[in-house]
């Protein structure tokens, strides 16, 4: 009987479409991937994506399979997936990454290289990781829980997710949509009813956070930390001028003003609101208000790079 590797490596062969990984007009296969993991002694198995959602089946059973280690290659949408399969199990999630931004990778303090990143699964240095998590949609309880490394939005974030990836690559063709965005959009009342306290208030953008950054490497929750053990909810409320320079500026200067915003901290969060307004989490549209999110603090474990490096960043 073949005996079965410590490693399972989920691989997304259209991760990375959009960007050059090694050289021009060149993609990582999964033969690169294996050329590398052999060079440094490392035997594993390998699944491949093929839809939505395949991420995760393939983690959830690697945690039924016994494996020790699992290697999301691919981008943040992966990777989330990935985790979504892992969390409150003892095994451990890797990145090795292949998408346009990998926000996860960038937290973590996981080199863009394939093979630094590579030899961090060699070296194995694991951390505990919090996982925001939704629970409620349009009122109504999850029948499984969706967890999220990085932000959940009610508002604008649920569009400008479709666009910030070309517009920050200096698509300039995509300012005509964000600009409509902006425009169409408005304030809406808000109900935030947190661990200690009920805020009633207008806003045309709450985040909800376990990481500070998220789409094209924006910062929409700046102080946001990946195991605090709490979300930061943050609260746009701006006018439509206001809103439009706030996002030029982030995403052109990767500046955040927190004077523009208003943060609070909770493990616990409902939002509800006068009309439905959509949902996203992980950039995926999930439906409208009212909605519910928990913390599940230290869930994840996870291969990074060094914390120094992380806490310096302010990610932990």
């Amino acid at each position: 009987m073949k005996k079965k590797n410590k490693i399972l490596i989920i691989f997304n062969p259209h991760a990375g479409e959009k960007r050059e990984l090694v050289g021009k007009g060149y993609k990582i296969s999964i033969k690169d991937i294996k050329s590398i993991m052999k060079k440094y002694f490392l035997k594993a198995d390998y699944a491949i994506t093929k839809s939505e959602g395949d991420a995760t089946v393939l983690a959830r059973n690697a945690v039924r399979k016994r494996y020790q280690i699992v290697l999301a290659a691919g981008g943040d949408g992966t990777i989330n997936e990935v985790a979504n399969g892992l969390v409150n199990s003892n095994v451990i999630l890797g990145i090795i990454p292949l998408g346009t931004f990998v926000n996860t990778a960038r937290m973590m303090a996981i080199p863009r290289d394939i093979e630094q990143s590579i030899e961090l699964v060699k070296i194995k240095r694991v951390i505990k990781m919090d996982l925001g998590t939704l629970t409620v949609i349009k009122g109504k309880s999850l029948a499984k829980p969706y967890y999220f490394i990085e932000t959940s939005g009610v508002g604008l974030d649920a569009e400008f997710q479709r666009h910030f990836d070309q517009f920050e690559k200096k698509h300039f063709g995509e300012i005509i949509p964000l600009l409509r965005i902006i425009f169409k959009s408005h304030r809406f009342q808000v109900k935030l009813e947190l661990d200690n306290k009920v805020i009633e208030t207008k806003a045309n953008l709450v985040v909800i956070a376990n990481g500070p950054i998220t789409g094209a490497g924006l910062k929409l929750a700046p102080g946001a930390k990946l195991n605090n053990h709490y979300l930061t909810v943050v609260i746009y409320n701006m006018s439509q001028w206001s809103t439009l320079r706030y996002f030029f500026n982030l995403i052109f200067n990767q500046k955040s003003d927190s004077r523009r915003i208003t943060k609070f901290q909770t493990k616990t969060l409902n939002i509800s609101t006068k009309q439905p307004i959509a949902v996203h989490a992980g950039a995926t549209l999930f439906g409208q208000t009212p909605v519910s999110y928990k913390i599940n603090a230290a869930c994840l474990n996870i291969i990074c790079g060094f914390s120094q490096s992380i806490k310096k960043a302010g990610f932990l």
